[in-house]
């Protein structure tokens, strides 16, 4: 199974990012995030303010955790510049950022112009989009025609917009149909045109547009590679590295969904497979990460060691906006068939 993953992975389409100045910033960005990760604010601080020196338009997320680093060192002007800028970009959950009554007041003008009309547009895209999947509860096989249909009319308007308009980002559409970790409305619509989709064929292959955006700066390596892999059904960015959470029942008759839901169950997290531990990898592992390294550089995307260090961190340390690591549940009645599990994992520290 490893040597059929290398060898589909070795011959698949790579996309890079070849504007240099954009791979300086995000070389800058993920110094700044590893400063956070070690608690080091005033270096991180640092390697925020000559990243935004290079690139006058930064991923909204960078502007979110270069606040929250200026306020534990108390760079008070810092702090108003950023929360004017994403006050400026509609960013919906401006309150939770705790920012001091005297620093929101900020008269400057506003340097991005939203095109809520263009925004509109995406989001009744994505209301098309989600209604079939929404009301079908997770059953796709029962709404399949329906939701092919949608999936046939959503990705060919959307190319049409982006032809027309540009590739959507926070600049243009702002963030007010973006959730808190700014995944904008519209990548939904991107991530069903799977190569790989049970509900129909791919109508549109997004290659084009998300490499253009890539080199623009109108989207960032990590969403880009998501969205890529997605879109190709080939992880040439990304492996599948789940979290796992075991949970088991407390010893009442309560039944465990309900334990789960009124969080009287035992929960027991967190734990991941060996191979995300590099002390822990065999050489097939390490084979599988060089190649998924070599691709990640070339879109200017930092190491899967570095992704799965701020993934552990996330799971933990909620203040800044990292990419968050995806959980798996798993209930079991008998703490054997969870230790049985457990032989090819380990604990998270």
């Amino acid at each position: 199974m490893s040597l059929l993953f290398i060898s589909v992975f070795s011959n698949a389409q790579i996309f890079e990012l070849k504007n240099q100045q954009l791979r300086k910033y995000y070389e800058l960005i993920n110094t700044a995030e590893n400063k956070i990760i070690d608690g080091q604010y005033k270096k991180a601080f640092h390697f925020y303010k000559k990243a935004f020196k290079i690139n006058k338009e930064p991923n909204a997320k960078d502007l979110y955790n270069s606040l929250k680093v200026a306020q534990k060192i108390d760079e008070k002007a810092f702090v108003k510049k950023q929360y004017h800028k994403l006050k400026c970009l509609k960013f919906k959950y401006l309150d939770e950022l705790k920012v001091a009554e005297n620093l929101k007041v900020n008269n400057a003008k506003c340097e991005n112009t939203i095109d809520e009309n263009y925004r509109k547009k995406l989001d009744s895209l994505v209301k098309i989009d989600q209604h079939c999947r929404k009301i079908s509860k997770g059953d796709y096989d029962e709404y399949k025609r329906e939701i092919g249909k949608s999936d046939s009319i959503c990705p060919l308007n959307l190319l049409e917009l982006i032809k027309e308009k540009g590739f959507p980002n926070e600049y243009n559409i702002g963030l007010a149909s973006s959730n808190k970790s700014f995944f904008q409305g519209f990548y939904y619509v991107i991530w069903h045109q799977l190569k790989t989709q049970s509900t129909g064929k791919q109508q549109v292959d997004f290659y084009e547009e998300i490499i253009k955006a890539l080199n623009q700066g109108k989207i960032s390596p990590e969403l880009s590679a998501f969205l890529f892999d997605l879109n190709t059904g080939i992880n040439q960015f990304n492996s599948i590295m789940f979290i796992h959470q075991f949970v088991r029942s407390n010893g009442s008759s309560t039944p465990i969904y309900e334990q789960v839901k009124n969080k009287t169950a035992i929960f027991d997290c967190c734990y991941a497979y060996k191979m995300m531990f590099p002390k822990t990898r065999n050489e097939t592992d390490k084979k599988r990460i060089q190649i998924l390294d070599e691709n990640r550089k070339k879109i200017g995307l930092y190491s899967i060691d570095d992704d799965i260090r701020k993934k552990f961190f996330y799971l933990k340390n909620r203040e800044f906006m990292f990419p968050e690591a995806r959980i798996q549940e798993h209930h079991f009645q008998k703490e054997s068939d969870i230790n049985l599990f457990k032989e090819d994992l380990q604990k998270i520290k």
